[in-house]
Parts: structure tokens; C-alpha cells; sequence
């Protein structure tokens, strides 16, 4: 087993990522989603639809000594999800607050700044 406490990752929840994970026992990991033509992360992981394999996921991690932080949109729904699989740490996409300008970019820090109240709730 190798350690490498100080260097988080991120990776998708896939067997073989998992599997490279709990190995090298790293302090923190990020899961996010992962699609091929991406060049970085355009949206949350959807922890609903992820059910009892990203929670099997995230078990396994922390089984292995890795604290586990879930990369979700700013939903409240999401952050519950996020909850309920047990982490200890969440991530919210900014991505569409980035993107944006003017009374969309308001509207986007709203939501971000509601989804941080409820996910320290």
C-alpha cells in the first residue's frame, strides 16, 4: 500500500479509479463525473441518479482511510443526496456562475450562496 496523504485527487466512480484510490490511500478524493470529450468538468455529479453505487463508491473509500468529497451541482436536492451517501465534504460547480454576466450571474450567486446555507444545514 502506498501513501500519499497530501495529494488529493479527482476521479470518476469508476472499479478501476476506485480500485487506484483506496490503493494510494490519498487523504482526499474528489468524485466527479467524467465524460470522454470533456476538457474540465461541465456540470455536477448527479448524486440522485448515482443511487447505491456511488454510495457503495464512496463507502469504499472511506473504508480505505480516504476522505471522500462529492463535485454536485448547487441543488439542494443534490447536496441531500450528497448527505444521504455520507461524505463529509461537498464541492459546488460554479461553472454556470462563471459563465454567466449581469442579472444571470446574480441570480447564479443566489443559488450558490442558498445551496451553501443548506449544506452547512
Amino acid at each position: 500500500m502506498v501513501r500519499s496523504p497530501t495529494l488529493p485527487c479527482q476521479l470518476a466512480a469508476t472499479p478501476a479509479m476506485l480500485e487506484c484510490a483506496a490503493a494510494l490511500v490519498r487523504a482526499d478524493c474528489w468524485l466527479v463525473p467524467e465524460r470522454r470529450q470533456e476538457l474540465t468538468t461541465e456540470g455536477g455529479l448527479d448524486v440522485l441518479a448515482g443511487g447505491a453505487a456511488l454510495r457503495a463508491a464512496c463507502d469504499r473509500l472511506a473504508v480505505a482511510g480516504v476522505r471522500v468529497a462529492l463535485f454536485i451541482d448547487p441543488e439542494p436536492a443534490q447536496i441531500d443526496a450528497a448527505a444521504e451517501c455520507g461524505v463529509p465534504v461537498i464541492e459546488l460547480h460554479t461553472g454556470v456562475y462563471a459563465e454567466s454576466s449581469g442579472q444571470r450571474q446574480a441570480q447564479e450567486l443566489r443559488r450558490l450562496e442558498v445551496a451553501a446555507r443548506h449544506a452547512a444545514a
